[in-house]
């Protein structure tokens, strides 16, 4: 049975809008002005092996939550400024999807920066003091808890600019390639995957990191990764 997630309820579908002020534009932001829209999600390429809320898949992921230091973008030309937010919390599963908004009189962009560190905040309670929080279910129906201390930090690079509208995706199905859940010991009935329980399976999952997150054009501006939008336009180097 899947439960609702806490830390959506915490977080909420939002995470931020970011506007660069200027002169001479309504409200002062610039002259011409355009909005590049930032989707954060988990999405899998393996939908058997792990997905989000899902009675067929192997691992049954039902939140993921995640603490940004920072997300920016980089204009493609060095004479504009790279746009960035700081320090939020995001759940990767929320419904509708986690959006961030940068509005700016530059309208192509090249890069997604990404760092994740620590939470020195108690809201949501599931994210103090950890990177990553992820909370699912395994083959065999018991609960699992990923709880990460991970510092991170990428800079996903295209080489064309793109659009206006696109994903930031996690991809579960990467990110927890070579961790056996089933293998993880159980405390009161729950496998806890921390640095003092199941220490080697959270270090295999924070070593798929690099791999597993990628930006994506989302054609349809549903939000939502397709099969047919699983091409990545940026990975991280």
């Amino acid at each position: 049975m899947n439960v609702p997630s806490k830390i959506a309820r915490s977080l909420g579908p939002v995470l931020a809008t970011f506007a660069v002020t200027g002169c001479g534009g309504p409200e002062g932001l610039p002259i011409d002005s355009s909005v590049t829209k930032i989707v954060l999600t988990a999405a899998t390429t393996d939908e058997s092996a792990v997905a989000v809320r899902s009675d067929d898949a192997t691992i049954d992921v039902d939140e993921v939550g995640v603490s940004l230091r920072s997300l920016g973008i980089v204009p493609c030309t060095g004479d504009a400024a790279p746009l960035a937010l700081d320090h939020y919390p995001v759940e990767l599963t929320g419904e509708p999807s986690a959006q961030a908004s940068f509005e700016s009189s530059v309208s192509d962009y090249c890069g997604v920066t990404l760092d994740i560190e620590p939470s020195s905040s108690d809201d949501p309670p599931e994210l103090a003091g950890l990177g990553v929080f992820v909370r699912g279910t395994r083959s065999d129906d018991v609960p699992f808890e990923i709880r990460s201390e991970l510092e991170f930090d990428a800079t996903l690079s295209s080489e064309a600019a793109f659009g206006a509208h696109v994903v930031l995706g996690f991809d579960l199905a990467t990110w927890f390639s070579g961790v056996d859940l089933d293998a993880a010991e159980t405390t009161d009935g729950v496998a806890v995957i921390d640095a003092e329980d199941n220490a080697s399976l959270l270090a295999a999952f924070e070593a798929n990191t690099r791999a597993a997150v990628a930006l994506y054009a989302d054609a349809d501006r549903d939000g939502i990764l397709d099969a047919d939008e699983l091409d990545p336009i940026a990975t991280g180097d």
